[in-house]
């Protein structure tokens, strides 16, 4: 093999390796964001892990709240139906999981599955 061949083989090798290493290492910085929804409505927790919203996104006159998993406690924020959505933030622990849930009266609260962040 030339010098020159050898040199582009390089190059080559190096543009694919450079590209995969860095989706490698950032993609789970990104993955910390992550939505649960129950029906239309739905709640985030952000990258940080120390804040989240919750959005009622139906027209049913239910509220809607999200819960979060913080260590040995739940943080909770409610919506309560207006437009727009609601946020929160907490400094005791990271989120490790999460759901939302509409409140319904007499009968048992809808809630989505606890997602792990």
């Amino acid at each position: 093999m030339t010098p020159l061949k050898r040199r582009l083989a390089g190059i080559g090798l190096a543009a694919v390796a450079v590209p995969a290493l860095l989706v490698s290492t950032t993609s789970t910085a990104w993955a910390h964001y992550q939505t649960v929804s129950q029906g239309y409505d739905y709640a985030v927790v952000y990258a940080n892990h120390f804040s989240g919203a919750v959005c009622d996104k139906e027209a049913d006159g239910h509220s809607v709240y999200a819960q979060y998993q913080t260590g040995l406690s739940i943080y909770t924020i409610t919506d309560g139906g207006d437009a727009g959505c609601d946020y929160g933030n907490w400094s005791s622990d990271p989120a490790s999981s999460f759901r939302v849930c509409e409140k319904v009266p007499n009968a048992k609260d809808y809630c989505s599955p606890w997602i792990y962040t």
